[in-house]
């Protein structure tokens, strides 16, 4: 749980997984604010803090068939990349269902935001 603190190695130029990207390197710099007050501390100061990646992606579960569906997923980034997408590590928020794309996914997304923002 703490690979980005422990086992991930950033090399300058260099892109191998998440904790390379620039939104990633530029959060460590950066102080976090709750409710407009700045604490004393950035993102992913301590090695505890929590990485995660949410993911929404449609497909069709059934051949020749018009309709989708739409589950949203978290990925654990505070374990190795070789087990972030393994089934046990992956947690699933929910689907939203088809026959076409969401009109409104924040609708199903405001109690997993509501949820991770008290974390």
């Amino acid at each position: 749980m703490r690979y980005h603190a422990h086992e991930h190695h950033h090399t300058p130029g260099c892109m191998t997984d998440i904790f390379d990207s620039t939104s990633y390197c530029d959060l460590l710099n950066s102080k976090v604010a709750v409710d407009s007050k700045e604490l004393p501390f950035c993102f992913f100061s301590d090695t505890r803090d929590i990485t995660l990646g949410l993911s929404i992606d449609g497909f069709a579960p059934f051949k020749k068939q018009k309709q989708t569906t739409w589950p949203i997923i978290l990925f654990n980034y505070n374990l190795p990349p070789d087990v972030w997408i393994h089934s046990g590590n992956i947690i699933d928020l929910g689907t939203m269902p088809g026959p076409k794309k969401p009109k409104d996914a924040d609708s199903y997304l405001f109690p997993a935001v509501q949820e991770l923002m008290q974390l």
